[in-house]
């Protein structure tokens, strides 16, 4: 038998090295050429975090989180300059209100920089009263605390705006 001289045995660790530093770029290149050409998804996370007592500095409200939102545009529709806000979020859906208002403010992000705000109605209830947002056990809702009178009275507020004393896992609007 003759040896395949096309197939030697072993690789010089010259020839291994070269190997790697061309492979090792186009390896690179795939993985971000794929990355980039996979498809994107608006995610929508939530969290348990209900902030009840948010200054108002100038219309602004400075986030926990490093965000904040120019509240100008509702401040003029409710006709109010609350001191606080409460401000909770679900599934990516922003709910303001504050003592006064006359609504919760559903604020869908729009672009980078950009929300479209959304005035909700709470059932009965003219003025709200003493608000305090938290979640709901199931975690598909966002639970607001008001006062009516002297009761206290809990709505039930989904990502999509519905509002009911309940909360399901779907929306009723």
């Amino acid at each position: 038998m003759t040896a395949n001289r096309a197939y030697p045995a072993r690789l010089s660790l010259s020839r291994l090295g070269s190997l790697r530093r061309c492979v090792w770029p186009l390896g690179l290149f795939a993985i971000l050429l794929l990355h980039a050409c996979a498809p994107k998804l608006y995610a929508r996370f939530s969290f348990n975090q209900a902030n009840n007592d948010i200054p108002v500095a100038e219309g602004n409200v400075a986030l926990p989180t490093g965000e904040s939102i120019d509240i100008n545009e509702i401040l003029k529709k409710e006709n109010k300059k609350p001191e606080k806000v409460a401000v909770t979020r679900i599934f990516g859906v922003y709910l303001l209100t504050a003592e006064g208002f006359q609504h919760v403010w559903q604020l869908q992000p729009a672009g980078r920089e950009e929300a479209t705000y959304t005035p909700l109605t709470l059932p009965n209830t003219k003025t709200i009263t003493s608000p305090k947002f938290s979640h709901s056990t199931t975690h598909n809702c966002a639970t607001l605390e008001v006062t009516e009178g002297t009761n206290a009275v809990r709505w039930q507020i989904h990502a999509s705006g519905s509002i009911d004393k309940t909360c399901s896992d779907t929306s009723t609007k």
